[in-house]
């Protein structure tokens, strides 16, 4: 599962550095399967914390992985502060958790939308 990345670095970075990091790494899948496998516990809790976020089912757009990642945190966030007691979550594959800070994730996205822009740039299939 893919919230060890959070558990990993909440507290230790603000949440948006941490939505930023997951955004940058992740695809909308591994998003989408953290953020179900978590719901499935929370969902399993007997006493659940005031203001505790319910599952939401987004919509496929260009925002959809940054609101999942949002309902991911937020719920997260209030259980840690309600000092409910959270299972260790592990990545099934240990190369698929983000280990580069978040700036260098932002500049590696940045330079693969410079060249996927490119490469789709009309001008360039002219020549």
């Amino acid at each position: 599962m893919k919230s060890c990345a959070i558990c990993n670095n909440y507290g230790n970075h603000p949440k948006n550095t941490i939505r930023t990091t997951m955004i940058g790494f992740y695809d909308n899948d591994e998003i989408a399967s953290a953020k179900l496998t978590f719901f499935k516990f929370a969902d399993s809790l007997s006493d659940k914390p005031d203001g505790m976020q319910r599952l939401i089912r987004r919509a496929v757009n260009d925002n959809k992985r940054k609101q999942d990642c949002d309902d991911l945190l937020n719920p997260f966030s209030c259980l840690d502060e309600a000092k409910v007691s959270q299972p260790t979550f592990a990545a099934v594959n240990s190369k698929r958790v983000p280990t580069v800070s978040p700036s260098d994730v932002n500049n590696v996205r940045r330079q693969r939308t410079s060249v996927i822009s490119k490469i789709k740039s009309p001008c360039l299939l002219d020549r």
